[in-house]
């Protein structure tokens, strides 16, 4: 694996590639568009931040991507990006940015129409917008986490699952929470004019600082999703369909640490093992844990794993299903590191195969890997991938926050084909 073209941050401090993602293909061009944040850009002022939108084929100085900046200072825009359905049938998707500190803390929403994200545009929000999601209370941070989930009723219609982790429901305190809104509402909306949600269970848990989409896991015939906390349960995957569930008595399937403080970030991978079920991976400091009969039984803790990914001082940062890349029926995973020995990290793909013939792999070991080539950009601190188009074979874009290039911590994001 080798490192293709870098895209630079621009301005000092912005910090280009905190975060990033995958978007789909928003204009039906055959080519699939990407996300990043300058989570620190202080063009509107400290800590505002700003979100990039932009495809492999974007000239390396941005000048083809779109640029969204927020109306605030502290909005730290771009904290989460999920792009959802065409609900006006004109042929883009549309885009929900987030910035939780907007506000005091309180945070926010804007949903987007992606005919306005197009090479070269700059909005500064809210502006633009078509419909926007304000928070109430200062300091729970409305937005850190965003998810589209499609058909969740099975009627066709998405609902847009909205992260609230440092919200106290029921008094209990930093408990979290996650609101669902119809992606297809209008206007300005606040958190009692959702469709429902969940509230965490206990005090601390910060449920809500991760969402994510799923395939039907449980067989109903309506897609379900992950909420993911920030300590104990890890990870809980949950039915489509429910507009209110209680936790834990409506979870699918969670995985929970064993009191000893253990943290992760949690993620749906394909089948790694060939058993037929998607298996779970949790990326956390040193090391990364695979667990592979999360759909055959409803708890699991964090020695219940079946493979350790093993990174010693380096962190783990992301973890991504790639599919069956090299034709064995076996699954694989791309996962990226960062600040090891001399600030340098790894991103590499991590064989079906390989799992199934060792219980620990340590990631100088991985055949298939990049090292970063600039020990000071923490290359590797986020990492997603971009399916394959008409347009394009599937690539890893790799953010590196602290890149210097031309200036101070201005970031950047690199892509790197996948290799089949």
């Amino acid at each position: 694996m080798e490192f293709g073209p870098t895209w630079y941050g621009q301005v000092d401090s912005g910090q280009l590639g905190y975060f990033l993602g995958a978007l789909g293909d928003l204009d039906g061009d055959g080519t699939g568009e990407f996300w990043a944040a300058a989570l620190f850009d202080p063009t509107v002022g400290v800590f505002g931040g700003s979100v990039r939108v932009m495809t492999a084929a974007s000239t390396s100085d941005l000048a083809d991507s779109a640029t969204v900046f927020p109306d605030v200072e502290r909005t730290f825009l771009g904290v989460s990006v999920a792009a959802g359905p065409d609900t006006d049938g004109n042929g883009y998707l549309e885009v929900a940015i987030a910035g939780d500190g907007h506000l005091d803390g309180r945070g926010a929403v804007w949903i987007l129409d992606a005919s306005q994200l197009v090479p070269g545009a700059e909005l500064t929000l809210p502006g633009g917008s078509q419909a926007s999601i304000s928070g109430e209370e200062p300091s729970t941070y409305l937005g850190h986490a965003l998810a589209a989930l499609p058909d969740f009723h099975g009627d066709g219609t998405a609902v847009l699952a909205v992260g609230v982790p440092s919200a106290s429901p029921a008094d209990t305190p930093a408990s979290g929470r996650v609101d669902f809104f119809a992606w297809d509402s209008g206007g300005a909306l606040t958190p009692g004019e959702g469709e429902g949600g969940l509230d965490g269970y206990y005090a601390g848990s910060e449920l809500g600082v991760g969402i994510e989409s799923l395939p039907d896991i449980d067989g109903d015939g309506l897609p379900d999703y992950l909420v993911r906390s920030a300590s104990g349960d890890l990870a809980v995957i949950l039915p489509g369909g429910v507009s209110r569930p209680t936790l834990p008595d409506d979870a699918l399937y969670r995985v929970t640490g064993t009191g000893a403080g253990e943290s992760g970030t949690c993620t749906l991978l394909g089948d790694v093992d060939g058993d037929g079920d998607r298996d779970l991976g949790c990326a956390s400091v040193g090391a990364a844990w695979v667990f592979t009969t999360v759909q055959s039984s409803p708890l699991v803790t964090v020695d219940d794993r079946e493979f350790t990914l093993a990174a010693e001082s380096e962190t783990v940062r992301g973890l991504v299903d790639i599919g069956d890349a090299d034709g064995d029926l076996l699954s694989e995973t791309l996962f990226s590191t960062c600040d090891g020995p001399g600030g340098l990290g790894h991103i590499g793909i991590l064989l079906g195969a390989a799992l199934d013939s060792a219980d620990t792999i340590g990631v100088a070991d991985v055949a298939l890997a990049a090292a970063a080539n600039d020990e000071t950009a923490r290359s590797g601190f986020a990492t997603a991938v971009v399916p394959a188009a008409a347009a394009h074979d599937s690539y890893a874009i790799v953010g590196g926050p602290s890149a210097d290039s031309a200036g101070s911590d201005r970031g950047g994001v690199a892509a790197i084909p996948i290799p089949r």
